[in-house]
């Protein structure tokens, strides 16, 4: 809605000046006028924020604990239902007045001014970006996740690899390393992962039966030729035209949060895409520490694991 939008404008302009220059308030170092509605910590579940449907006047979100305040629902709602029909301030002030002619009790809605109005705009905005702090708690370490990115927004390339050794099929995760999809093209990461695979096995080309792309379209959408390219080296080998080249689930789960955003887009005009949830999320320190240092190349149980499956399988 254009008038919200224009608040939002408004409101993240005048907080913007009151900021200080390296995006800080002081003591509460929020750095953005949007952090007031991401919530401090990460502890949140579905009772925390009751929906419109249920008691408005409690809707909280917990962390800052930032209440609605809501005069009249009734009068709440109709003037939301003014806002979706895309009428002005002045004009649904002027609904509601014609309104309450019509009424059987014109102190239905009490006394309405021009400022109830703005007032419920700000209700509904809070109602609005508290829903999505709400989304954003669920889906956070997927927008993160997912992206396959550092904090510091370098890729990552993951792949899976099925083989088919003995008549048993195991699943192989070869690389998943940060890379720089500008520097890296899908050929010199096919033609590495072959020398990873060649390095295990002379003969694993053979023993592979399919493979598995992973990633979001933004960083992994010149990574999917990997796929391509490593199944046309098998059918080269092995003539094997049962090869598959799959997306995973994550890559699917990915594809559900993006619809979701775009619902979000449509309805309140804020947020349009992982980057963006992904920003709210580094605002919020909390979770920001959640995600932990960045990964490192050292050795750990998981990568010996590793390394004792890609032997085992060499020997096979």
């Amino acid at each position: 809605m254009l008038m919200v939008d224009q608040l939002l404008s408004n409101r993240a302009s005048k907080t913007s000046l009151s900021l200080d220059v390296d995006g800080s308030d002081g003591e509460n170092n929020a750095g953005s006028w949007w952090h007031q509605f991401v919530r401090i910590d990460d502890q949140f579940d579905g009772t925390t924020l009751p929906g419109l449907s249920m008691d408005l006047k409690n809707a909280a979100t917990s962390g800052e604990m930032y209440a609605l305040a809501i005069k009249s629902e009734p009068l709440f709602f109709f003037i939301v239902d003014a806002f979706s029909a895309g009428l002005s301030l002045d004009a649904t002030l002027a609904i509601v007045h014609s309104a309450q002619r019509f009424l059987v009790d014109p102190l239905h809605f009490g006394t309405v001014v021009l400022t109830d109005i703005v007032e419920s705009v700000r209700n509904l905005v809070s109602l609005n970006l508290s829903g999505i702090a709400l989304l954003t708690s669920f889906t956070w370490g997927y927008s993160v996740l997912l992206r396959f990115v550092t904090i510091h927004s370098t890729g990552y390339l993951d792949i899976r690899l099925q083989l088919a050794v003995n008549d048993e099929i195991h699943d192989l995760h070869v690389l998943a390393v940060p890379v720089d999809a500008q520097k890296h093209s899908a050929e010199a990461v096919n033609t590495l992962v072959m020398k990873v695979l060649t390095a295990l096995d002379a003969r694993a080309i053979e023993k592979i039966i399919g493979v598995t792309v992973d990633g979001d379209p933004f960083h992994m959408e010149k990574y999917k030729h990997v796929g391509v390219l490593l199944r046309k080296e098998v059918a080269a080998a092995t003539n094997n035209a049962a090869f598959y080249v799959i997306h995973s689930g994550t890559y699917h789960v990915n594809m559900v949060i993006e619809e979701l955003l775009e619902i979000c887009q449509a309805e309140f005009g804020i947020l349009m895409t992982l980057t963006d949830i992904e920003s709210l999320c580094k605002l919020n320190s909390s979770l920001f520490a959640a995600m932990g240092p960045e990964p490192t190349r050292a050795a750990s149980a998981h990568w010996i694991e590793v390394y004792n499956l890609c032997e085992w399988l060499a020997m096979h």
